[in-house]
């Protein structure tokens, strides 16, 4: 399965067409999606997509190419398992909510 990178009204990046940059390929059944605009990693802001792969219990992190024309997985495979040690439909996770605390 795979999914496209899009922009919020639905258009696939700016000018509307899609390309190999903006696809993720390889995802098996992708759940639930959730991304974080500005999040701060090794002192530049970012965009991330984190996204549920519900058979392979783990999560898959992207990040957003500056300007919304690619996107890259930053994801360490291994790590990002969730679930561990529980079988069946309760070792599949099925979504995904990012939350980031407002500076006090």
């Amino acid at each position: 399965m795979a999914a496209y990178l899009s922009d919020s009204s639905g258009a696939s990046a700016p000018g509307g067409r899609a390309d190999a940059r903006q696809k993720v390929g390889g995802l098996d059944r992708p759940n639930n999606v959730d991304v974080e605009y500005g999040l701060l990693a090794g002192g530049r802001r970012v965009d991330i997509v984190v996204v549920t792969e519900h058979l392979q219990q783990r999560l898959r992190v992207f990040r957003v190419a500056p300007d919304g024309r690619g996107i890259a997985d930053i994801s360490s495979l291994d790590k990002l398992r969730v679930f561990a040690g529980r079988r069946g439909e309760a070792s599949a996770p099925m979504g995904i909510g990012l939350y980031r605390r407002p500076r006090a």
